[in-house]
């Protein structure tokens, strides 16, 4: 499976520390570390088409659970899952990257 770890680290948004749960904001909240996620692997001009989910949760003692499951070419393509908490909200951030018109895998490296 492809490294995704740089990535990864763009997806832990700085601004989140400031972040606190309001259930007004959430959606601005979620935007914000979405489209800038998403600018700054787009910033990496890597062959990779990218997908960034975020899910936000008020920190209150309730479970949460999350799956997915992927079809692909795990030699070219990768996930990376970031999970992040303050006092108030549990944040996942998760990005796909799916590579395109590589014939060689280690055109990714």
């Amino acid at each position: 499976e492809h490294n995704l770890s740089s990535p990864c680290l763009i997806a832990h948004h700085p601004a989140a520390t400031f972040f606190r749960y309001a259930q007004k904001k959430v959606n601005d909240q979620i935007n914000t570390i979405v489209d800038s996620c998403l600018k700054e692997l787009q910033s990496l001009n890597r062959p990779f088409k990218y997908i960034v989910t975020c899910v936000i949760m008020q920190k209150n003692g309730a479970g949460m659970s999350t799956a997915a499951s992927m079809f692909w070419d795990s030699s070219k393509d990768g996930r990376c899952v970031v999970p992040w908490s303050n006092k108030t909200m549990h944040v996942i951030v998760t990005v796909y990257g799916c590579a395109v018109n590589i014939d060689n895998a280690a055109e990714l490296d």
